[in-house]
């Protein structure tokens, strides 16, 4: 299956491919196809973690996810993935790195149609992600804290659950959300799976 070449600064596509809410960034469109992991059949595909451990990789560069920009389409699924940065507003905060990846998007006037296919996304991606998840990583299911989401988890490493429940402030590490947004003609279901790490900061 092809991957999707997207116009942007950065563009990744994953198998598969958090803050409690995601951190502002830089606007820049993200055109995205549906994630079809079983071809032409009811049988899930075989999980090919190559991308996915690219990303968890990622996390611990100098610059998280900048790599990632110049890496080849070669994953099975589609998805429009794109790195952004944003800065804290409290002066002195870290900068939040991010790998914000759009796994399905429907249109403004087929909800109910489209939420099969937006829920088939959703479970296609957590699979891909609960077979590629790092040793000393769990999940959660995220949607208490995500009131206007559908569906969600937050996959964390060990010391990022610790850090959730001792520190000011956290940033899911990955996010994995199904909603429902509403955003005049451009609403529409939103399937997203988000990479984040926070770096820097006093």
């Amino acid at each position: 299956m092809r991957g999707l070449i997207v116009a942007g600064a950065a563009c990744f596509a994953l198998a598969a491919c958090g803050a409690e809410t995601p951190p502002p960034v830089a606007e820049e469109q993200a055109i995205a196809a549906p994630l079809d992991a079983t071809a032409d059949s009811d049988v899930p595909l075989p999980v090919d973690c190559t991308q996915i451990n690219a990303v968890f990789a990622a996390f611990n560069e100098p610059a998280p996810f900048a790599s990632l920009g110049s890496g080849p389409p070669i994953a099975p699924a589609n998805a429009a993935c794109k790195v952004a940065e944003a800065t804290a507003a409290a002066p002195g905060g870290p900068v939040i790195h991010a790998l914000n990846c759009t796994l399905y998007s429907s249109g403004a006037l087929d909800r109910a149609t489209s939420a099969g296919a937006a829920k088939k996304a959703f479970v296609e991606a957590r699979r891909q992600m609960d077979a590629c998840l790092p040793a000393d990583w769990t999940s959660r299911d995220g949607a208490v804290n995500e009131i206007d989401a559908n569906e969600a988890m937050i996959y964390e490493s060990a010391a990022d659950a610790q850090r959730a429940m001792t520190g000011t402030s956290y940033t899911y590490p990955v996010q994995l959300r199904k909603a429902w947004v509403e955003d005049g003609g451009a609403s529409g279901w939103r399937v997203t799976l988000d990479f984040q790490k926070e770096a820097g900061g006093q």
